[in-house]
């Protein structure tokens, strides 16, 4: 007989963003509040459980691990600030009047 194994999403997921595979593939399930500017990142605690028989009563056929996950932002316009630059009137064709960032 072949121990099923169970994994589960148990903490960090408040709004249903990821969900987990019987395989454990972890992968996005709703996009709708996967926003960078609300948050930028979760802490998820993922349970892997054994179906068999422990070999000895202190043994656990179970374990958890933290999965960190980072939003990187996107599609954000460029941004430029406004400034006053000068040039004297003799400046050579091809001077630089202003550098960017």
């Amino acid at each position: 007989m072949i121990n099923k194994k169970e994994i589960h999403l148990v903490s960090g997921n408040d709004q249903n963003i990821f969900s987990i595979s019987s395989s454990g593939q972890l992968f996005v399930s709703n996009t709708l509040n996967l926003v960078f500017e609300t948050t930028q990142s979760y802490n998820l605690t993922v349970r892997v459980k054994d179906s068999g028989k422990p070999e000895s009563a202190q043994a656990a056929l179970e374990k958890t691990t933290s999965v960190n996950i980072t939003v990187l932002p996107v599609n954000f316009p460029p941004t430029i600030i406004g400034d006053a630059f000068t040039i004297a009137e003799n400046s050579a064709s091809g001077s630089t009047v202003m550098k960017g960032a």
